[in-house]
C-alpha cells in the first residue's frame, strides 16, 4: 500500500515522522513523506531507507505572492483612510478657523465703531462720556474671540495635529515597506515567524498607558504583518503538499500536526482514500503561539477533524483533551507515544563530556532537544549559579532561544567570576591581615632598650617596606625566634647599646660606647624613654609599611578566575537521531523543564523521557499530568515542585546523592520494558490497517 506522509517541516528532522516511516515501511508499505523545503534542509529530496522517499516542495514563492496581495489591499486601504482624513479635516478645520476671523473681525468693527462713536460725541460739542452699548458689544466679540483661541490652542496642545499627523504618515508607510521587507526575509526561513508572539495590548491599556499611536503603529504594521505573513504560509504550504501528494496518487494519507490537516480532507475529498490524523501536539493551547495562531489551528479542528478515520495522539491525556473539546466529531483515537526501540548500548565513551570541554567525573543536568520559548530552559541555565562544583549544565540541540541562552549563560560567568574574585582577595585579605597583625605584634614586643643590640639590628634591617616586600617573613620569623631566644630580658646594667631609628623606620643605627654598664644606661635612658613614648607612633608606621608591602605581594601571588574558567554551562550541537543515545548516556540527569502554563504542556508526552531513559539516564521533570504518572509508577526520577526558582532548582539537584542517582537509573529499564517502541509500533500498524479496509464517509 503506498502511504503518503504529510508534514509541516523538511520531514528529516522529526523523529516520530522518521520512526513512524520505517515502521511502515518495515511493514511492507511504499512510504512517501511529502515535506517542504527548509533553510537546513534545502534540498528537493532525500532517502531515508528502502521504501521511505522524502519529497521537498518551494513554497515559499507562494506564500510572498499571497502576503504581497495582502500588502496591497492594505495600501489600497489606507489611501482610502487618507482621503476621508484629509477631507474630515478640511470640513473640520475651515469652520473653526472662519469663525476665529469672523469673531476678529467683528471685534476690530465694534473697536472701530465705538472710537468712531467717542469722536463724533467730541466733534459735536456734547457731554463726553461713552457709548456703553458699543462697549458692552466690544466686550462680547473680545469674549468670544478669547474663547476661540482658547478652544484651538486646547486642540492643538492636546491632539498636536501635525506631530500626529507626521506620525500616522510614517506608521502607515511603514505599513506599507515594512511587510514587504519581512515578506522578503520571511521567504528565506518561515520557521523564525511561526511562533512569534503577537502585542496583545487593548485599546483600552494603550489609551490608558497613553500610547494610542503607539498601539495604532503596532495594528498597523506588527499585528497585520504577522497575521499576513502566517496565513499566507500556512495556505502556501498546504496547497504544495496538495497538488505534490495529489500526483502520488496515495493508497492511504497520514497527516501529522494540525498544519497538513486540510490538505489531508482535500487529498480524501479527492482521491476517495482514508485519512489518519496524528496530533503531536494540544494546538490549541500551545504555550509558545499567540492567540491568532492557536486560535486558527482551533478553526482549522473545526472544519475537518470529523472527516479524518482515524486519530493518533501521544498520551491518554491528550486524547482525552481533544474529546473535551470537540467532544462527538474526534474520530476514533490511539495513543501511539513518543516512544524509542529499546536497543543495548555499549559503555559510554565520553563523547559528551568531551565535547563539553569538562572532566570525565563530572556530573551533567543534561537538556537536550530544542531551544524553544516556554520550556523552561531559561531557569535550568539560571540554575547552574547554585549547583555545586561538581555539576554542569550542558545544553544539547538547537533552536531560536540559542543566541539568548548562550548570552544569559556569558551574564552568568561574568557575574559568578566577579563575586569568586571578590571573595579570593577578601580572604587573601584577612589572612594577610593575620600575618601583618602577628609579624607587627612580635615586632614591637621587641622594643626594649634592654635588647641586645645585634638581634635590634637584624630586626630593624628586616622592616617591610613598600620597596621591601620580600623581607615580610624574615621579620616575622626573627622577631619571633628572638623574642625565643631572649625569654628573660637583661638587666639595666647589661646594656651595652642604644638603637636610633630613622623617619622612615626602615633603618636602624647602632651607637656603641665604652665603659661601664651604669654609663651605657644613662647614655642610653633619653633614647629608650624617647622610643617607649614614641611606640604608638612607630606602631602605625610600621602597619602602614607592612600593609603596602602585603598588598604588593598579594597582586603578585594572588591566582583570580576568568569568565572563561566558569564551567557550569555548556553548549553542545545537536547529535544525529542514530548516535543520540550514544551521547545521552553521558548525562547524570536528564531534565524535562516544560512550565505548566497551557494544556499542551499539560497532557505533553516529549520525545527526551524516552531518550533519556533508554539511555539509562534518570529524569527531572516539571509536574504535568503524564510525566508525573510515569514518575510514580516507576520510580526512575524526580518531579519538581511547581513553578520552581532557579535556586531552588539548583538545591534540588545538590541534594540529589550517588546512590539514590544510581537506584533511579537501574528503573529506568523497568519504564522501557513497558514502554519501548515496538509496542507502540504495533498499535500504529493496527490502525493503518483497519484504516485500509475502507473509508468513513
Amino acid at each position: 500500500m503506498k502511504v503518503v506522509a504529510l508534514v509541516p517541516n523538511s520531514g528529516a528532522r522529526d523523529a516520530r515522522v522518521v520512526k513512524q516511516a520505517r515502521t511502515l515501511a518495515a511493514a511492507g508499505h511504499e512510504v512517501h513523506i511529502v515535506g517542504v523545503r527548509e533553510p537546513n534542509h534545502p534540498s528537493i529530496a532525500a532517502v531515508l531507507g528502502e521504501n521511505i522517499l522524502v519529497h521537498r516542495l518551494a513554497w515559499q514563492g507562494d506564500a510572498y505572492r499571497r502576503a504581497l496581495v495582502a500588502v496591497l489591499l492594505r495600501m489600497a486601504l489606507l489611501a482610502l483612510v487618507f482621503v476621508v482624513a484629509a477631507t474630515l479635516l478640511a470640513f473640520a478645520v475651515a469652520p473653526a478657523i472662519g469663525a476665529l476671523g469672523q469673531a476678529f473681525g467683528s471685534f476690530m468693527a465694534g473697536a472701530a465703531q465705538l472710537v468712531e462713536t467717542r469722536l463724533a460725541t467730541h466733534n459735536q460739542n456734547f457731554e463726553p462720556g461713552w457709548n456703553w452699548s458699543g462697549l458692552g458689544a466690544l466686550v462680547f466679540d473680545a469674549l468670544v474671540l478669547i474663547v476661540i483661541t482658547l478652544v484651538l490652542a486646547v486642540g492643538v496642545f492636546v491632539l498636536k495635529p501635525a506631530k500626529k499627523l507626521g506620525v500616522f504618515w510614517g506608521v502607515s508607510i511603514t505599513a506599507i515597506t515594512e511587510p514587504v521587507r519581512s515578506l522578503a526575509r520571511f521567504s528565506k526561513n518561515y520557521s523564525s515567524r511561526d511562533n512569534a508572539p503577537a502585542n496583545d495590548l487593548s485599546l483600552v491599556e494603550a489609551f490608558a498607558a497613553g500610547n494610542l499611536m503607539a498601539w495604532i503603529g503596532d495594528l498597523l504594521i506588527n499585528r497585520f504583518r504577522e497575521r499576513a505573513i502566517f496565513r499566507s504560509s500556512f495556505n502556501a504550504r498546504s496547497d504544495a503538499l496538495f497538488r505534490h501528494a495529489l500526483s502520488l496518487a496515495p493508497d492511504l494519507v497520514y497527516a501529522h500536526e494540525v498544519m497538513t490537516l486540510a490538505a489531508g480532507c482535500r487529498l480524501k475529498k479527492a482521491l476517495g482514500c482514508p485519512l489518519i490524523y496524528d496530533a503531536h501536539e494540544m494546538y490549541d493551547g500551545l504555550a509558545q503561539a499567540p492567540g491568532y495562531v492557536t486560535q486558527h489551528y482551533s478553526d482549522v479542528h473545526r472544519r475537518h477533524i470529523a472527516t479524518a478515520d482515524q486519530m493518533v495522539v501521544v498520551s491518554k491525556s491528550m486524547a482525552e483533551a481533544y474529546i473535551e473539546a470537540y467532544g462527538g466529531a474526534v474520530p476514533p483515537t490511539t495513543v501511539v507515544a513518543n516512544a524509542v526501540p529499546s536497543v543495548e548500548l555499549p559503555p559510554y565513551d565520553g563523547r559528551l563530556h568531551k565535547a563539553a570541554g569538562i572532566p570525565l567525573d563530572r556530573k551533567i543536568l543534561l537538556y537536550q532537544g530544542g531551544f524553544a520559548p516556554n520550556r523552561g530552559i531559561e531557569a535550568i541555565v539560571q540554575s547552574a549559579r547554585w549547583l555545586d562544583d561538581d555539576w554542569t549544565v550542558v545544553l544539547m540541540g538547537w533552536g531560536k532561544l540559542e543566541a539568548t541562552l548562550k548570552q544569559q549563560a556569558e551574564r552568568m560567568a561574568a557575574e559568578v567570576t566577579r563575586e569568586k574574585s571578590e571573595e579570593i582577595r577578601r580572604n587573601a585579605e584577612r589572612a594577610q591581615r593575620v600575618r601583618q597583625e602577628a609579624m607587627v605584634k612580635a615586632f614591637l614586643e621587641g622594643f626594649s632598650p634592654t635588647r641586645d643590640k645585634s638581634v635590634l639590628q637584624v630586626q630593624a634591617g628586616a622592616l617591610p617596606t613598600e620597596d621591601k616586600p620580600g623581607s615580610l617573613d624574615a621579620a616575622g620569623g626573627e622577631s619571633v625566634d628572638s623574642n625565643a631566644d631572649n625569654a628573660a630580658s637583661p638587666a639595666p646594667d647589661d646594656v651595652a647599646a642604644s638603637v636610633v631609628f630613622t623617619d622612615g623606620f626602615g633603618q636602624a643605627v647602632a651607637a656603641s660606647g665604652a665603659g661601664s654598664r651604669s654609663e651605657a644606661f644613662a647614655r642610653n635612658i633619653a633614647d629608650a624613654t624617647n622610643l617607649l613614648m614614641s611606640w604608638s607612633t612607630k606602631a602605625d608606621e610600621l602597619k602602614r609599611a607592612a600593609k603596602s608591602a602585603f598588598k604588593a605581594e598579594m597582586e603578585v601571588e594572588l591566582s583570580l578566575p576568568t569568565p572563561s574558567d566558569f564551567d557550569k554551562i555548556r553548549f553542545v550541537p545537536p547529535a544525529a537521531q542514530e548516535e543520540l543515545l550514544l551521547w545521552s548516556q553521558g548525562a547524570t540527569i536528564g531534565v524535562i523543564p516544560y512550565p505548566n502554563d497551557g494544556i499542551n504542556h499539560w497532557v505533553c508526552s516529549p520525545n527526551k523521557l524516552w531518550e533519556y531513559s533508554c539511555a539509562g539516564v534518570p529524569v527531572l521533570v516539571s509536574p504535568v499530568i503524564e510525566l508525573y504518572n510515569f514518575i510514580q509508577e516507576y520510580d526512575f526520577g524526580w518531579v519538581l515542585p511547581p513553578d520552581p526558582s532557579p535556586e531552588r532548582i539548583g538545591r534540588i539537584v545538590n541534594s540529589l546523592n550517588d546512590g539514590e542517582v544510581e537506584a533511579k537509573r537501574a528503573r529506568t529499564q523497568a519504564f522501557i520494558a513497558d514502554h519501548h517502541w515496538g509496542i507502540y509500533a504495533q498499535r500504529l500498524l493496527e490502525v493503518v490497517n483497519s484504516c485500509a479496509g475502507g473509508v468513513k464517509a
